[in-house]
């Protein structure tokens, strides 16, 4: 692979092209490697039953990725969640709501990881239980977010609870 520079220049015989070649093979070769090594690590995010989730830390600007598995998990495409993320807050179940704003708030203001347990409205208006671990990355302004959906244990946890808190609580420690 080569670039060139080039202009047509005035000779004595006419019109001539003056320029200089720069071999590029190795800026293009590590670019088509870099490309694919982004298009494995897509592929893995995207095949994973994990929602992926990378937010700007600058107010406004919209998020830099989400994976499709939130369209799986809450009926949101990424476009639509893009719209619904902004009031964030107002897809958060009532009984959650202040704890996970409160949480929130702290791990953005210390700049630690977090793990945090809350329901989110889905699409269609229902709510699903979600588990939610970010981690800031300060230098860069983004927090990165992996999510699951565990409405189902939280189910079988407080069916549990109402007979044997005692098993429960022991579970939550393997979380």
């Amino acid at each position: 692979w080569v670039e060139d520079w080039s202009r047509p220049t005035q000779g004595p015989d006419g019109l001539v092209l003056e320029g200089i070649l720069f071999d590029v093979t190795h800026e293009v070769t590590e670019r088509a490697h870099a490309d694919a090594v982004r298009e494995e690590y897509r592929t893995l995010v995207e095949s994973i039953p994990l929602v992926t989730y990378v937010n700007s830390l600058v107010e406004g600007r919209p998020a830099l990725y989400t994976s499709p598995q939130l369209e799986k998990i809450l009926g949101y495409t990424h476009e639509e969640w893009e719209g619904e993320s902004a009031h964030w807050a107002n897809l958060l179940h009532p009984d959650d709501r202040d704890r996970a704003l409160r949480e929130n708030r702290i791990h953005l203001e210390s700049g630690r990881p977090y793990r945090m347990e809350y329901r989110l409205r889905t699409k269609d208006g229902g709510w699903r239980w979600t588990e939610w671990s970010a981690s800031p990355d300060l230098p860069s302004a983004a927090f990165h977010c992996v999510g699951r959906e565990i409405t189902e244990r939280m189910e079988v946890e407080r069916a549990l609870a109402a007979e044997r808190p005692d098993v429960v609580e022991d579970l939550r420690q393997w979380h």
